[in-house]
């Protein structure tokens, strides 16, 4: 054998594999929300038509896992992955909402007359 086919075997056989690296490790965000929220809405991944919503809901929560929630949708208990899910803030009836719109004692500020303008083409 020649001497350069000694040297590349030589350098070939002391090669070592390069460790893999997995680039499909991505994060997915979750809510902080969904450990304790009653309803949730739910992403719908089917293709939709134009101007149809992305999420549907809100569905109830019946149950928690460490990566899937159980809703009750349409009257069936469906258990669905944490990454469709996003919370649904709903306010209850029992929420005293009339502190907002309470008449206040203050009289309303006074308004000033403008006058419209008057352009060209009338």
């Amino acid at each position: 054998m020649s001497n350069f086919t000694v040297r590349l075997r030589s350098f070939a056989e002391k090669l070592k594999p390069v460790p893999t690296s997995r680039h499909n490790k991505h994060k997915v965000f979750v809510f902080k929300e969904l450990a304790n929220t009653e309803y949730v809405f739910l992403r719908e991944d089917a293709s939709r038509a134009p101007f149809q919503p992305s999420y549907t809901g809100p569905h109830k929560v019946i149950g928690r896992g460490d990566k899937t929630f159980t809703l009750l949708i349409k009257g069936k208990t469906v258990t669905v992955s944490i990454d469709r899910l996003k919370p649904a803030y709903i306010l209850s009836d029992e929420e005293d909402l009339t502190s907002d719109s309470s008449p206040s004692d203050t009289p309303p500020s006074p308004t000033t007359y403008v006058a419209p303008k008057t352009t060209r083409s009338g």
